[in-house]
């Protein structure tokens, strides 16, 4: 009797240990696909503040470049400064996002030197 109630408590321990295995991967695999759906929003959005950072030196350059004038032209320049250096950087992105990402770098210039010009008007 004694050996059939030591079976029993290790079959019992036995099925409790996969029971609380099975729990823990169950949590595992939960805590495994929130852990990638934050590192996706991260990487996300870090490449987006690259691509904009990458828009605005590709704005200056293109200007720099061409000056006044030639907006389409300066526009493909542009374009094709954030294409490679987003390869190279290994950020994967549509050539519609890095147009609006260079025409909201080139308003938010305009922008800027507006406002400067309207407050160095009212200063003097």
């Amino acid at each position: 009797m004694h050996d059939a109630g030591n079976t029993f408590l290790t079959a019992l321990a036995d099925h409790l240990l996969e029971l609380i295995f099975a729990v823990l991967v169950g949590y595992a695999v939960s805590l495994r696909k929130r852990f990638s759906a934050w590192l996706n929003a991260r990487t996300t959005a870090a490449q987006r503040e690259t691509l904009h950072k990458l828009a605005t030196e590709a704005a200056a350059l293109a200007e720099s470049m061409m000056g006044g004038g030639a907006g389409a032209l300066k526009l493909d320049t542009a374009i094709t400064y954030v294409s490679d250096r987003a390869a190279t950087l290994g950020i994967k992105v549509s050539e519609q996002s890095i147009r609006a990402a260079i025409e909201k770098a080139v308003l938010d210039y305009k922008s800027q030197i507006k406002g400067g010009t309207t407050s160095a008007k009212a200063e003097q």
